[in-house]
Protein backbone atom coordinates (compact mmCIF):
# COMPACT_ATOMS: atom_id res chain seq x y z
CA UNK A 1 0.00 0.00 0.00
CA UNK A 2 1.48 3.32 -1.14
CA UNK A 3 0.10 6.14 1.00
CA UNK A 4 0.89 9.83 1.37
CA UNK A 5 1.89 10.97 4.85
CA UNK A 6 -0.76 13.73 4.88
CA UNK A 7 -3.78 11.43 4.80
CA UNK A 8 -6.38 9.92 7.11
CA UNK A 9 -7.60 6.44 6.20
CA UNK A 10 -11.10 5.19 7.00
CA UNK A 11 -10.80 2.03 9.17
CA UNK A 12 -12.29 -0.35 6.57
CA UNK A 13 -10.55 1.20 3.56
CA UNK A 14 -7.71 -1.34 3.26
CA UNK A 15 -10.06 -4.29 3.69
CA UNK A 16 -12.30 -3.02 0.87
CA UNK A 17 -9.32 -2.61 -1.43
CA UNK A 18 -7.98 -6.08 -0.63
CA UNK A 19 -11.42 -7.65 -1.15
CA UNK A 20 -11.70 -5.96 -4.55
CA UNK A 21 -8.21 -7.16 -5.49
CA UNK A 22 -9.07 -10.74 -4.58
CA UNK A 23 -12.32 -10.57 -6.55
CA UNK A 24 -10.51 -9.25 -9.64
CA UNK A 25 -7.37 -11.35 -10.30
CA UNK A 26 -6.26 -9.14 -13.20
CA UNK A 27 -6.51 -5.94 -11.15
CA UNK A 28 -2.92 -4.94 -10.51
CA UNK A 29 -3.38 -1.48 -9.01
CA UNK A 30 -6.40 -0.29 -7.02
CA UNK A 31 -7.25 3.07 -5.51
CA UNK A 32 -9.86 4.48 -3.09
CA UNK A 33 -12.03 7.57 -3.34
CA UNK A 34 -10.09 10.54 -1.93
CA UNK A 35 -11.81 13.53 -0.35
CA UNK A 36 -10.50 16.70 1.26
CA UNK A 37 -9.52 16.27 4.91
CA UNK A 38 -11.17 19.52 5.94
CA UNK A 39 -14.21 18.94 3.69
CA UNK A 40 -14.73 15.17 3.88
CA UNK A 41 -17.78 15.16 1.63
CA UNK A 42 -16.04 17.02 -1.22
CA UNK A 43 -14.06 14.94 -3.69
CA UNK A 44 -10.43 15.54 -4.53
CA UNK A 45 -9.98 12.36 -6.61
CA UNK A 46 -12.56 9.79 -7.73
CA UNK A 47 -10.58 7.92 -10.35
CA UNK A 48 -8.13 9.16 -12.97
CA UNK A 49 -8.68 9.81 -16.67
CA UNK A 50 -6.26 10.90 -19.38
CA UNK A 51 -6.86 13.42 -22.13
CA UNK A 52 -4.52 14.31 -24.98
CA UNK A 53 -4.20 17.87 -26.31
CA UNK A 54 -1.74 18.58 -29.11
CA UNK A 55 0.02 15.33 -28.26
CA UNK A 56 0.41 16.29 -24.58
CA UNK A 57 -1.07 13.84 -22.06
CA UNK A 58 -3.17 15.54 -19.37
CA UNK A 59 -4.04 13.52 -16.21
CA UNK A 60 -7.37 14.61 -14.70
CA UNK A 61 -9.31 13.75 -11.56
CA UNK A 62 -12.83 12.42 -12.13
CA UNK A 63 -15.59 14.19 -10.15
CA UNK A 64 -13.07 16.66 -8.72
CA UNK A 65 -14.69 19.19 -6.34
CA UNK A 66 -18.08 17.42 -6.48
CA UNK A 67 -20.06 16.23 -3.45
CA UNK A 68 -20.04 12.50 -2.70
CA UNK A 69 -23.76 12.54 -1.85
CA UNK A 70 -25.12 11.81 -5.34
CA UNK A 71 -22.29 9.65 -6.68
CA UNK A 72 -22.37 5.84 -7.03
CA UNK A 73 -20.13 3.46 -5.13
CA UNK A 74 -19.67 0.99 -8.00
CA UNK A 75 -16.11 -0.07 -8.73
CA UNK A 76 -14.84 0.79 -12.20
CA UNK A 77 -11.75 0.69 -14.40
CA UNK A 78 -9.77 3.93 -14.76
CA UNK A 79 -6.91 5.30 -16.86
CA UNK A 80 -4.60 5.72 -13.86
CA UNK A 81 -4.60 5.39 -10.07
CA UNK A 82 -3.53 8.31 -7.90
CA UNK A 83 -0.35 7.65 -5.91
CA UNK A 84 -1.74 9.46 -2.89
CA UNK A 85 -3.26 6.07 -2.00
CA UNK A 86 -2.81 2.96 -4.13
CA UNK A 87 -2.82 -0.76 -3.43
CA UNK A 88 -0.33 -2.59 -5.64
CA UNK A 89 -0.03 -6.33 -6.11
CA UNK A 90 3.50 -7.45 -5.39
CA UNK A 91 3.89 -9.26 -8.72
CA UNK A 92 3.41 -5.91 -10.51
CA UNK A 93 6.47 -4.44 -8.79
CA UNK A 94 8.42 -7.65 -9.41
CA UNK A 95 7.59 -7.35 -13.12
CA UNK A 96 7.87 -3.61 -13.88
CA UNK A 97 9.72 -2.17 -10.87
CA UNK A 98 8.52 0.65 -8.64
CA UNK A 99 7.90 4.34 -9.17
CA UNK A 100 10.38 5.89 -11.59
CA UNK A 101 12.72 8.32 -9.73
CA UNK A 102 13.24 10.20 -12.99
CA UNK A 103 10.01 12.08 -12.18
CA UNK A 104 11.12 12.86 -8.60
CA UNK A 105 7.67 14.34 -7.81
CA UNK A 106 4.29 14.37 -9.56
CA UNK A 107 2.88 12.09 -12.23
CA UNK A 108 5.16 9.18 -11.42
CA UNK A 109 1.96 7.43 -10.28
CA UNK A 110 0.42 7.96 -13.73
CA UNK A 111 3.54 6.57 -15.38
CA UNK A 112 3.48 3.56 -13.04
CA UNK A 113 -0.22 2.96 -13.79
CA UNK A 114 0.39 3.04 -17.54
CA UNK A 115 3.30 0.62 -17.25
CA UNK A 116 1.14 -1.74 -15.21
CA UNK A 117 -1.64 -1.56 -17.78
CA UNK A 118 0.79 -2.23 -20.64
CA UNK A 119 1.82 -5.36 -18.73
CA UNK A 120 -1.75 -6.62 -19.00
CA UNK A 121 -3.20 -5.61 -15.61
CA UNK A 122 -6.35 -3.62 -14.89
CA UNK A 123 -6.49 -0.39 -12.90
CA UNK A 124 -9.51 -0.28 -10.59
CA UNK A 125 -11.11 2.55 -8.63
CA UNK A 126 -13.01 1.51 -5.47
CA UNK A 127 -15.25 4.42 -4.36
CA UNK A 128 -16.53 2.59 -1.29
CA UNK A 129 -12.99 2.80 0.17
CA UNK A 130 -12.27 6.28 1.51
CA UNK A 131 -9.14 8.32 2.23
CA UNK A 132 -9.04 11.97 3.34
CA UNK A 133 -6.17 14.11 2.05
CA UNK A 134 -4.56 17.29 3.42
CA UNK A 135 -3.78 18.45 -0.10
CA UNK A 136 -0.28 19.70 -1.00
CA UNK A 137 1.01 20.15 2.55
CA UNK A 138 4.51 18.93 1.72
CA UNK A 139 4.96 20.95 -1.48
CA UNK A 140 3.86 24.36 -0.30
CA UNK A 141 0.51 24.43 -2.06
CA UNK A 142 -0.75 24.00 -5.60
CA UNK A 143 0.74 27.32 -6.74
CA UNK A 144 4.25 26.99 -5.30
CA UNK A 145 7.11 27.33 -7.75
CA UNK A 146 8.27 23.75 -7.13
CA UNK A 147 4.81 22.38 -7.92
CA UNK A 148 4.71 24.44 -11.13
CA UNK A 149 8.15 23.18 -12.12
CA UNK A 150 7.55 19.46 -11.55
CA UNK A 151 4.01 19.46 -12.92
CA UNK A 152 5.07 21.14 -16.17
CA UNK A 153 8.34 19.28 -16.66
CA UNK A 154 6.86 15.88 -15.91
CA UNK A 155 3.92 16.57 -18.20
CA UNK A 156 6.35 16.36 -21.09
CA UNK A 157 8.25 13.38 -19.64
CA UNK A 158 4.98 11.46 -19.30
CA UNK A 159 3.82 12.47 -22.78
CA UNK A 160 7.01 11.59 -24.65
CA UNK A 161 6.91 8.04 -23.30
CA UNK A 162 3.60 7.44 -25.02
CA UNK A 163 4.98 7.98 -28.51
CA UNK A 164 7.68 6.59 -30.75
CA UNK A 165 10.83 8.49 -31.68
CA UNK A 166 9.31 9.78 -34.92
CA UNK A 167 6.49 11.67 -33.17
CA UNK A 168 8.48 13.05 -30.21
CA UNK A 169 9.82 16.22 -31.94
CA UNK A 170 6.23 17.25 -32.70
CA UNK A 171 5.20 16.73 -29.07
CA UNK A 172 8.25 18.67 -27.83
CA UNK A 173 7.50 21.65 -30.08
CA UNK A 174 3.88 21.80 -28.93
CA UNK A 175 4.94 21.47 -25.31
CA UNK A 176 7.53 24.25 -25.51
CA UNK A 177 4.95 26.52 -27.08
CA UNK A 178 2.55 25.80 -24.19
CA UNK A 179 5.35 26.57 -21.73
CA UNK A 180 6.06 29.90 -23.42
CA UNK A 181 2.44 31.06 -23.38
CA UNK A 182 2.03 30.00 -19.77
CA UNK A 183 5.23 31.86 -18.90
CA UNK A 184 3.83 34.99 -20.55
CA UNK A 185 0.52 34.66 -18.74
CA UNK A 186 2.16 34.18 -15.34
CA UNK A 187 4.37 37.21 -15.88
CA UNK A 188 1.31 39.23 -16.85
CA UNK A 189 -0.33 38.15 -13.58
CA UNK A 190 2.82 39.16 -11.66
CA UNK A 191 3.53 35.55 -10.68
CA UNK A 192 7.22 35.81 -11.50
CA UNK A 193 8.50 32.82 -9.49
CA UNK A 194 5.93 30.48 -11.04
CA UNK A 195 6.64 31.87 -14.50
CA UNK A 196 10.37 31.26 -14.12
CA UNK A 197 9.71 27.72 -12.82
CA UNK A 198 7.64 26.92 -15.92
CA UNK A 199 10.31 28.39 -18.21
CA UNK A 200 12.88 26.26 -16.38
CA UNK A 201 10.70 23.19 -16.82
CA UNK A 202 10.60 23.80 -20.55
CA UNK A 203 14.37 24.29 -20.73
CA UNK A 204 15.12 21.14 -18.75
CA UNK A 205 12.70 19.14 -20.91
CA UNK A 206 14.51 20.41 -24.00
CA UNK A 207 17.97 19.39 -22.72
CA UNK A 208 16.74 16.17 -21.07
CA UNK A 209 17.34 17.05 -17.42
CA UNK A 210 15.06 15.11 -15.06
CA UNK A 211 15.11 13.93 -11.46
CA UNK A 212 15.41 16.48 -8.65
CA UNK A 213 15.23 20.14 -9.59
CA UNK A 214 18.81 21.40 -9.83
CA UNK A 215 20.14 24.54 -11.48
CA UNK A 216 18.29 27.37 -13.15
CA UNK A 217 17.52 28.44 -16.69
CA UNK A 218 20.60 30.12 -18.28
CA UNK A 219 20.50 33.92 -18.43
CA UNK A 220 20.80 34.10 -22.26
CA UNK A 221 17.78 31.79 -22.66
CA UNK A 222 15.79 33.83 -20.17
CA UNK A 223 16.73 37.06 -21.95
CA UNK A 224 15.55 35.53 -25.23
CA UNK A 225 12.24 34.60 -23.63
CA UNK A 226 11.79 38.12 -22.32
CA UNK A 227 12.48 39.68 -25.72
CA UNK A 228 9.99 37.33 -27.32
CA UNK A 229 7.40 38.02 -24.63
CA UNK A 230 7.69 41.79 -25.02
CA UNK A 231 7.37 41.50 -28.78
CA UNK A 232 4.13 39.48 -28.61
Amino acid sequence: MLLNNDTWVEPDCLRKLIDAAQENPMAGVLGPRICYYHEPRRIWYDGGKLETRDGIVIPLHIHGEESIDALPLDSREVDYVCGCAMLIKRKIIERIGGLDPTFFAYWEDTDFSLRARRSGYRLLHIPSALVLHKVSRSSGGNESENVCYYMWRNQYLLSRRQYGLFFRPYVLSKYLRHCFWEYCERMRMNQKEQALAIAEAGWHSLIGHYGKRVGRIPSPILALLERQRVSE
